[in-house]
């Protein structure tokens, strides 16, 4: 699945959604720069992408994930989430994390992951109440978020 951030996304927006592209299992990111979002869905539609996912900036230091699902040949908005960052420092590395993300639930802490995860991953999504971070071989990753809301469509 694709992820990219809202036109004119500041700096630390972009860097999280990368980080996030890293930590998430068959997450790519994708630079937006001056493409529509209808350009994105044709090309996510053209590999066979179910689920897209968009980030954007809220006040207060917020981060709002929205999660868009494929129906007849169309995106629409499946979910929306408000994520508080709180650790955004990698201290692995990123050839380690890609491609290593297990979920014990998947579906408990973001419905569309629920069928692409490994369970014998070296990095494993933690999730203690809102709480969301990562640990690869048992050791903290550096990245980390609060789960605000959570909307559905």
């Amino acid at each position: 699945m694709y992820i990219t951030c809202s036109r004119k996304a500041d700096a630390s927006l972009k860097s999280f959604t990368k980080k996030l592209s890293f930590v998430l299992p068959n997450v790519t990111y994708v630079p937006r720069g001056q493409t529509n979002l209808g350009n994105l869905f044709e090309d996510a539609r053209y590999l066979g992408h179910v689920h897209f996912l968009k980030t954007s900036s809220s006040k207060k230091n917020k981060i709002i994930l929205q999660a868009y699902l494929q129906k007849n040949k169309s995106f629409f908005l499946k979910e929306k989430f408000v994520l508080e960052p709180l650790t955004t420092k990698l201290t692995v590395s990123v050839l380690s994390l890609k491609a290593q993300t297990s979920i014990d639930k998947p579906k408990e802490t973001f419905s569309f992951l629920d069928s692409c995860y490994e369970k014998d991953s070296l990095l494993k999504i933690i999730k203690e109440k809102n709480l969301i971070s990562f640990k690869y071989n048992e050791e903290e990753v550096g990245f980390s978020f609060k789960l605000k809301e959570k909307e559905y469509d």
